[in-house]
């Protein structure tokens, strides 16, 4: 092996990855007994292995590439027999949290992950997470790492620099490339544009015409649709098990494997797609949506050591996806590693601090370790973000995940905070009950509590008024009620009150709304958006696409904005 190929990455015990590194650098580091006993070292996709187990030994021994046989991952207990661990016993996954995403996203399949319940009595959710941790085997363990984290302070790491979000989540699956002919390319941009329905009626016409021609690449993402719409599954099947079988471009085999793998996974049906899942990666060694998709495999088998490793190898390719840490944190709460797990879910809202699901996520795993009434803090959070933001940016496309209807945060929320004090539990069901269109009397409730002076009221009352597209007369009523400042409700008030102020002409007032927001989350899609928004109605058209480009930069999926960008 070329020494100066810089392939190799270490995971700490802690999760961190570091690297890449070439082999010497590596040897050098070993020789140097760097890296703690517990840490794990792997090249390119190959396995992990402990730091102990490598140290005096030939790095090429454990040099392993993909082969079609050979399942890539394993638990490093599995590997390495010369090492003793603390045998635990690994919880079931009785509930170890909530699907992954909200009943407007687009692309999710119909129906939601079955293996895994949302909701069930406090003691069967919290027996999920009641296993024993995991215990180092070498007590020297901490004097190692803390000495790691001192040199690693001194000396700068050779690491190879992450994309920015934007950058990782445009490369991460199925977006149009400059090889892709003009068809599949539109193709990929109306379902980035959130028109998969469209997309797919100009497949299927173009199906009965081009299907005798020997045309290969959009059956990939024709196949990908029937699958994600529900429209017909087994014919996605025979479509994609076509192009498997042909003499198609590694590129479009990865593809097809990939889609045949997200077709068994999303029917909870033989390996969960694990072994489509390890074709792909084959092929396309970083593809993160395989690996995450893989990962989600294991996870629902409940081989949660080898779920994290696949998940860890997606979050390299994108470290501020959301969806990753979710996943990582339901993982490590399955297997006992608490602490781990809840930084996880931290993460996930730290990476989409305006998406629903994180705070969902992260409210049921603190509430199932007893940490109720920071739970109730972290709910009582998520009603204060835009509940639309989801649907109009969903994850990326291919990325594995499910719906939560509103029904189900509904539950959540009452068995969360049903000790809370009684007029924000009231107000939370209100306004969820209000969003799934439950019975029209919410918005009557909520506007009365407006009027008795509950911040939350009047700033949903407000919402709800800008919603229906009220009267000027209501909206301006609506506004009124708000005091002056919002920073105590957070950024989304700033957005709607200066929603409400650009319908009704005060621009100069919207600006400021939309400035204290932009002030208080500066790469909020929401509130970058009413910007854009601001910018149009008052005849800026430059300044807006220059500001929706920017927006593109943090937000890649954000839906208006790439409508705006393409004139759909």
């Amino acid at each position: 092996m070329e020494n100066g190929i810089k392939d190799w990455l270490v995971r700490t015990r802690t999760g961190e990855i570091l690297g890449p590194f070439s082999q010497h650098e590596l040897l050098d580091e070993l020789k140097r007994r760097t890296f703690s006993p517990e840490d794990e070292i792997a090249q390119s996709l190959g396995m992990w292995i402990s730091a102990q187990t490598l140290s005096g030994h030939d790095l090429d021994e454990f040099t392993l590439t993909h082969t079609r046989n050979q399942t890539v991952t394993k638990s490093i207990h599995q590997l390495t027999e010369s090492l003793t661990f603390e045998e635990t016993v690994t919880p079931t996954d009785t509930n170890p949290g909530l699907a992954a995403i909200p009943l407007q996203t687009p692309y999710a399949p119909k129906g939601h992950d079955e293996e895994m319940p949302i909701l069930s009595s406090h003691e069967a959710r919290r027996a999920a997470y009641s296993g024993p941790r995991f215990i180092p085997f070498f007590i020297s363990a901490a004097v190692v790492i803390v000495i790691w984290f001192m040199v690693a302070s001194l000396k700068p790491r050779d690491k190879s620099p992450l994309l920015q979000p934007n950058q990782a989540l445009q490369t991460a699956n199925n977006t149009p490339r400059e090889a892709d002919s003009p068809f599949v390319r539109q193709i990929y941009t109306l379902i980035a544009a959130g028109e998969p329905k469209e997309a797919l009626r100009l497949l299927t016409q173009y199906h009965e015409k081009h299907q005798a021609k020997g045309d290969l690449e959009y059956l990939v993402p024709y196949a990908a649709l029937l699958i994600s719409e529900g429209d017909s599954p087994s014919r996605a099947k025979r479509y994609l098990e076509q192009v498997v079988s042909s003499a198609a471009s590694q590129y479009l085999k990865s593809r097809a494997h990939h889609w045949l793998g997200y077709l068994l996974l999303s029917e909870g049906e033989a390996d969960m797609g694990e072994s489509h899942f390890l074709e792909a990666l084959q092929l396309n060694p970083k593809d993160p949506a395989a690996r995450f998709n893989l990962g989600r495999a294991y996870l629902k088998q409940k081989k949660y050591s080898q779920a994290l490793d696949y998940l860890n190898l997606a979050e390299l390719e994108v470290p501020d996806l959301w969806l990753v840490h979710i996943y990582k944190g339901r993982a490590k709460a399955a297997m006992g590693n608490i602490e781990e797990a809840r930084m996880a879910f931290k993460k996930a809202v730290e990476s989409s601090p305006d998406r629903w699901i994180t705070y969902l996520y992260y409210a049921v795993f603190l509430n199932n370790i007893r940490e109720n009434d920071t739970a109730q803090v972290i709910m009582k959070k998520m009603l204060t973000r835009d509940p639309q933001y989801e649907s109009y940016s969903p994850p990326p496309w291919g990325f594995y995940d499910e719906r939560v209807p509103y029904s189900e945060y509904l539950d959540t929320f009452e068995d969360i905070m049903s000790h809370a004090i009684s007029e924000d539990r009231e107000m939370g069901k209100l306004y969820v009950n209000y969003l799934m269109g439950s019975s029209g009397n919410e918005s009557k409730r909520i506007e009365a509590l407006a009027e008795k002076g509950n911040l939350m009221a009047k700033v949903l009352a407000l919402k709800i008024a800008l919603d229906r597209d009220a009267s000027v007369d209501v909206i301006k009523t609506a506004t009124n009620r708000l005091p002056a400042a919002l920073k105590e409700f957070g950024y989304f008030a700033y957005v709607l009150r200066g929603d409400a102020r650009t319908r009704m002409g005060q621009f100069a007032e919207a600006l400021q709304d939309i400035q204290a927001a932009m002030t208080l989350e500066p790469q909020s899609a929401v509130a970058r958006w009413a910007y854009v928004t601001l910018l149009n109605r008052t005849g800026k058209e430059t300044e807006a696409q220059n500001e929706t480009k920017s927006l593109l930069t943090y937000h890649p999926t954000y839906i208006p904005a790439i409508v705006s960008t393409h004139n759909f």
